[in-house]
């Protein structure tokens, strides 16, 4: 199906605003990870005293493992960024996907917040960011004769959700793997070497 030029530059600004959403969120994310995964699992403990100790040690992240993580799913973000660049006579394969996973994560940090009672990394963007982002670019890409109802959306969210649940956990294992690589490459530095 091939869409009139304004159509086509209503997805253009879809594919092309999508890695800006995705970094003002993330930004926040990176900028305050550290600190909270210093006092996490304390404040997991106190509030749900019998949380398996895996869980509540996944809490502790750090900022150099969440940079990792960002940027792994910083890489899907521009692959997918491009795929749409590319697709802008279709449907723009895979940014409804996309759009779907960043949608519904914004309401996963929505729900971690509700659940800890406190402030959790990313959650200030979701107002912000997230939510007038989704909903733009929703509308945009309806006004732009992009089909995204009823058993489409469906399908966009739940790809989506698996792609990005494979981003964001490829991306947990790379920080972890960084940080243990660092971690052993401090131990067989001697005592006095200031970069321990």
């Amino acid at each position: 199906m091939t869409y009139n030029s304004g159509g086509r530059r209503l997805r253009r600004a879809v594919a092309l605003s999508f890695p800006v959403a995705f970094a003002l969120h993330d930004l926040e994310e990176l900028l305050t990870a550290g600190r909270w995964g210093r006092t996490a699992p304390a404040r997991i403990r106190r509030r749900f005293p019998r949380a398996p100790e895996r869980l509540v040690e996944m809490a502790a992240v750090t900022t150099p493992r969440m940079a990792v993580a960002v940027g792994v799913v910083g890489v899907g973000v521009a692959i997918t960024t491009g795929s749409a660049l590319r697709d802008l006579d279709g449907e723009l394969a895979p940014l409804p996907a996309a759009l779907a996973a960043y949608t519904a994560h914004g309401v996963t940090h929505l729900a971690q917040s509700a659940v800890l009672r406190s402030y959790t990394p990313g959650v200030a963007t979701v107002p912000l960011v997230i939510a007038p982002y989704s909903v733009w670019a929703w509308r945009t890409l309806r006004r732009a004769g992009v089909p995204i109802h009823g058993v489409r959306l469906r399908r966009h969210l739940a790809v989506g959700s698996a792609l990005a649940l494979g981003l964001v956990l490829i991306g947990q294992a790379a920080g972890w793997l960084v940080a243990a690589a660092t971690q052993s490459f401090r131990r067989q530095l001697p005592q006095d070497d200031p970069r321990r």
